[in-house]
């Protein structure tokens, strides 16, 4: 049986935020998008009964993680299970980042979702509506850490983002070399899933093949 694509965005997206990626790389392969619910209706329950193999980008790697179902395999697009880190200097640091964004939400959801786009590197056009209960609880969740299955992982990264960088995704992952492949590119912010959808492609391809899952996309 072949496997089904679970996709998740992150925190402040939804479900269009893979759509490119999809339409363009991943024509012929089941694809199944998540939404989170920030922006209209939450969309989470899994389509079907048959092997999965998920890809998250940022929060939703966790959020694929805590799903109740059994994955072939996990690709994590800019991903973490510990959004604070393990190291304590890290820790610190992204403690005092994550409690700012926590205040500054609160007091200025839109003004605060607008500066995590252009920090993510994009210009993105907010919704009329958001939930704010849901984006604010997920930002919370930032702040728990989050168990590995043992099974294979490729986890991507970029040079040049400043939400989930370098340090963080090997701070994460690097005790997980048995499972993990970690893979860090050049540039692509912490929008990897939206531009630079033809480095991830192969990426996600090579991972496949590895761990004998050999696929057609086109």
């Amino acid at each position: 049986m072949k496997p089904l694509f679970i996709f998740c965005h992150g925190w402040g997206f939804d479900q269009q935020f893979f759509e490119p990626l999809i339409k363009e790389y991943f024509p012929t392969v089941g694809c199944y998008a998540l939404d989170l619910g920030y922006f209209g209706n939450e969309k989470i329950d899994l389509p079907t009964d048959q092997p999965f193999i998920g890809v998250g980008h940022s929060l939703g790697f966790i959020k694929l993680v805590s799903l109740k179902v059994k994955f072939t395999a996990l690709i994590g697009i800019q991903a973490f299970i510990n959004f604070l880190g393990f190291d304590p200097q890290l820790q610190k640091k992204r403690k005092l980042a994550l409690k700012t964004m926590l205040n500054c939400f609160q007091r200025n959801p839109i003004d605060t979702l607008s500066s995590f786009h252009k920090r993510c590197g994009l210009d993105y056009t907010l919704s009329k509506s958001f939930n704010t209960t849901k984006l604010m609880q997920d930002l919370a969740l930032l702040a728990t850490t989050h168990p590995l299955p043992p099974i294979p992982l490729l986890i991507i990264g970029a040079k040049n983002d400043t939400i989930v960088p370098p340090a963080l995704i090997y701070d994460n992952f690097s005790n997980f070399t048995k499972y993990a492949k970690v893979i860090v590119h050049h540039k692509g912010h912490h929008c990897l899933g939206l531009y630079e959808g033809h480095f991830i492609h192969q990426q996600v391809i090579n991972f496949l093949y590895g761990i004998g899952q050999s696929i057609h996309t086109t």
